[in-house]
C-alpha cells in the first residue's frame, strides 16, 4: 500500500513539475496574436504629411503595417530595411508605418536626419490602433493579405532575410474572403448607462488593476507609467463611460492581447490545470497519512 501511495504521489509531482516547466522557455512577451487569421483591425489615421489613410483604402493589395518610434534604437536599425523593401515592391505591396507615442516635431527631426521612409507614416494619437493590434512593444510588424486578413506578425527589428521571407509568405498567400461577422464589433451594445464621476474613477482603477501592461514586466496598467499602459487605461475609462460593463471591457483587450492580459487568467484549459495540479501532492500526502493512521489503529485493536 505504501508503495502504491508513494508511486501515486511521485506521478502527481512529476506531472506538476512538467506542467510548470513547460512555461520556462516561453517568453510572455512573445504570445501568438489572437488576431492571426482574422480580419485585421481597421484604422483611419492622419499621416505625417497631412493625408488621411485607412486600412480599407488599401484593400486589394497586401499591406505591411510597421509600428515604430523615433526613440526606439532597433526601429532606427530596421528603417533602411523597410525603406528598401517598400521601394522594391512599390507596385505590389502597400507599406505604412504607425508612429507610437510620438510627436510631429520628433518625426520631422528624424526624417530630416534619416530621410523619408518612402511610405506613409501615420499618427496614432491615444494609441487606439496600437491597442487594437495588441502591440507589445516597438518595433512590431503586421502582414495583411489583400482581403484584409492578418496572416503574420513579427516582434523586434526586421533584417533583410527575415523581411524577404515574410514578404514571400505574404505574396504567396492565397487570400480568402473575410467573413462578415468577423468585422463586427465583438463588444456588441453597451449593457447599461455609462459611469460618471467617482463611480467611473473607482471602476477604472479597479479593472485596470486586473489587466497586465503588455509592455512591462509584471506591472498592471493601473500602476505602470508606460505609454501603452496609459493609453489602455484611457481606453478602458472611455468604454466604461460609454456603458460597457467590466466583462465587455476586458473582452475588448482580450480580443487583441489574448487571455494573458488578465492578471488572473480564466479558470479553464491549461490555466485550470495550473491551479488544480498543485493540490494533487497534498491530496496524496493526506491520503497517505490517513491510511497510515488507519493501519496503526488496526494493529492496536489486533493486540
Amino acid at each position: 500500500m505504501n508503495k502504491a501511495i508513494l508511486s501515486g504521489g511521485l506521478i502527481a509531482t512529476v506531472a506538476l513539475v512538467a506542467i510548470l516547466a513547460s512555461g520556462f522557455n516561453n517568453d510572455p512577451r512573445r504570445v501568438r496574436s489572437p488576431l492571426l487569421g482574422q480580419a485585421a483591425p481597421s484604422f483611419d489615421l492622419d499621416s505625417f504629411d497631412g493625408q488621411r489613410i485607412s486600412l480599407e483604402s488599401l484593400r486589394g493589395r497586401p499591406v505591411v503595417v510597421n509600428f515604430w518610434a523615433t526613440w526606439c534604437e532597433p526601429c532606427r536599425l530596421e528603417h533602411e530595411v523597410l525603406r528598401t523593401a517598400a521601394s522594391a515592391l512599390t507596385d505590389r505591396v502597400s507599406f505604412v508605418g504607425i508612429a507610437f507615442d510620438e510627436s510631429r516635431s520628433r518625426l520631422a527631426e528624424f526624417f530630416k536626419r534619416k530621410g523619408a521612409s518612402g511610405y506613409p507614416t501615420l499618427l496614432d494619437e491615444g494609441g487606439r490602433t496600437a491597442i487594437a493590434y495588441g502591440l507589445r512593444g516597438v518595433p512590431e510588424t503586421f502582414f495583411i493579405d489583400s482581403q484584409g486578413r492578418l496572416i503574420a506578425r513579427y516582434e523586434g527589428p526586421l533584417d533583410p532575410p527575415t523581411t524577404a521571407m515574410l514578404l514571400a509568405k505574404l505574396l504567396d498567400h492565397a487570400p480568402r474572403p473575410v467573413a462578415a461577422e468577423s468585422k463586427s464589433d465583438p463588444l456588441g451594445a453597451p449593457n447599461g448607462p455609462g459611469l460618471q464621476g467617482d463611480d467611473l474613477d473607482r471602476a477604472t482603477e479597479r479593472i485596470a488593476s486586473e489587466l497586465r501592461c503588455p509592455v512591462c514586466q509584471g506591472a498592471t496598467i493601473a500602476e505602470s507609467p508606460n505609454a501603452m499602459a496609459r493609453d489602455m487605461k484611457s481606453q478602458l475609462r472611455d468604454l466604461l463611460a460609454r456603458g460597457f460593463d467590466e466583462e465587455q471591457a476586458i473582452a475588448y483587450f482580450e480580443r487583441s492581447f489574448g487571455e494573458g492580459i488578465r492578471v488572473t487568467p480564466a479558470m479553464h484549459g491549461v490555466a485550470a490545470l495550473l491551479w488544480a495540479v498543485p493540490a494533487f501532492p497534498f491530496a496524496f500526502g493526506f491520503a497517505a497519512w490517513g491510511l497510515s493512521r488507519r493501519r496503526r489503529l488496526g494493529r492496536r485493536r489486533d493486540r
